[in-house]
């Protein structure tokens, strides 16, 4: 049996551009990944045109997540995660989404598409009775094994599978995702001691370890489903390394070619810091981890690199989901009727004529307040040339008591257009 690794997408900043696809693909094939787990907002084509054909360009597989009742963006533009209680509603949901992965699979009729070994799949809801979970389960039984792909169900949070007892319960065989960080931390617990009964290594694993094709490798601990921190969570790591070596001797004695690894450490909030280039580094140790153990020999030593970084790298999608523009209006506000106590200078400006285009320093800070911040906000007119976006920029954030860096916002001009339409509608409210 052979490791496939798969590197999750969740966290990762999507490139805008074809090219940039092409170079963050490879640079995750030469770290040894095989396939990328994405969900519908990556891999559609109506939603991101540029992925699919870097990715067979790049001769990685796709490994789809589906989200059962969801997987689509409203029309102001947030995402739908689940959207109903009713049975055949995820029924119909997961079969759309399957029969839309179909076309993009590669075939004698398709040569032009990509490979799709497995499919990944958030099913179900946790308020379903198990008379509701059954039905569905059997349901997809009927029309599951017409599909070329596999298809297995995560062990995930929201969903039926969230909790050890309803997956031992159901009196059906499904295939599954192993993701017992959610386990853990339903359950409170690491189930390593549980006196004489052993239910949970004796039962729930003995049915587990034999419908388990995947896993999700993210250690959990009891009060949360990732860890964070340094060198102290050793007894959480070892643990968790002990479920997968079980799955492991399973998936060898079931005589299964392939076994398939995600590393998933996720973002803030997840994660206890919002530095993208800090949860790479952790999946990748996660990686050689997963490594290592498979093939039996001595895991990486050194603990994960979890600790928080003193500089704080905020992500574009992170300011996009709490800068809102009520949020700029009331920013504005209080940043005009602040101006008599402020220290704002005129902004420095860089010109640069060949590529029709200017960069603005602008500091400033308001009396009192802990923090002073810098924006850099540039406009670059030929880069429509090259299908690139003409505004950018970034905005420092300084401890106003020492001077030292504490934050960088990569918000790419975001902020900027915020404010500028934030001014815009506070001028006006007052001109009227």
């Amino acid at each position: 049996m052979e490791l496939r690794l798969v590197k999750s997408l969740w966290g990762v900043t999507p490139p805008s551009t074809f090219d940039g696809w092409i170079e963050l693909l490879s640079r995750y094939k030469s770290e040894g990944y095989h396939g990328i787990e994405a969900i519908t907002l990556t891999y559609l084509p109506e939603y991101d045109p540029n992925f699919l054909p870097a990715l067979k360009s790049t001769n990685l597989f796709l490994l789809p997540q589906i989200h059962t009742s969801g997987g689509y963006l409203k029309e102001d533009g947030n995402y739908v995660y689940s959207s109903s209680l009713k049975v055949d509603d995820h029924l119909t949901s997961l079969k759309d989404h399957l029969d839309k992965l179909n076309t993009l699979l590669k075939t004698g009729d398709n040569p032009t598409g990509v490979n799709i070994p497995i499919v990944n799949v958030h099913s179900g809801h946790d308020f379903w009775s198990k008379s509701d979970a059954t039905t569905f389960y059997k349901t997809l039984q009927t029309f599951l094994p017409l599909y070329p792909f596999k298809v297995v169900h995560e062990t995930h949070r929201q969903r039926y599978l969230f909790s050890p007892r309803n997956y031992y319960d159901l009196p059906i065989p499904i295939k599954v995702n192993a993701d017992l960080s959610h386990w853990a931390c339903v359950c409170e617990r690491l189930f390593k001691d549980e006196g004489n009964d052993g239910f949970f290594k004796d039962r729930i694993m003995e049915k587990f370890k034999g419908e388990c094709e995947m896993i999700h490798a993210r250690i959990g601990h009891g009060q949360g489903t990732q860890i964070y921190g340094g060198g102290e969570w050793k007894e959480e790591i070892e643990e968790h390394a002990k479920w997968w070596d079980i799955i492991w001797e399973s998936q060898r004695s079931r005589n299964l070619d392939f076994s398939y690894v995600t590393t998933e450490f996720g973002p803030h909030p997840y994660a206890q810091h919002t530095s993208e280039s800090l949860l790479d580094s952790t999946n990748t140790w996660m990686k050689n981890f997963i490594v290592s153990r498979f093939s039996k020999a001595s895991p990486p030593s050194i603990p994960p690199p979890l600790t928080p970084p003193s500089l704080l790298v905020i992500p574009p999608s992170l300011i996009r989901s709490k800068a809102t523009f009520s949020l700029a209006l009331s920013s504005a506000s209080l940043a005009f009727k602040s101006l008599n106590v402020s220290q704002s200078p005129l902004p420095l400006q860089l010109k640069f004529p060949s590529r029709l285009g200017e960069a603005c320093i602008k500091p400033g800070h308001i009396k009192g307040q802990p923090y002073f911040a810098v924006k850099v906000a540039s406009g670059f007119q030929r880069n429509k040339e090259e299908g690139e976006p003409t505004g950018s920029g970034v905005i420092m954030v300084f401890d106003a008591k020492t001077g030292k860096p504490k934050a960088v916002l990569d918000d790419k001009g975001y902020l900027t257009d915020l404010r500028t339409a934030g001014g815009v509608v506070l001028s006006s409210s007052a001109l009227t």
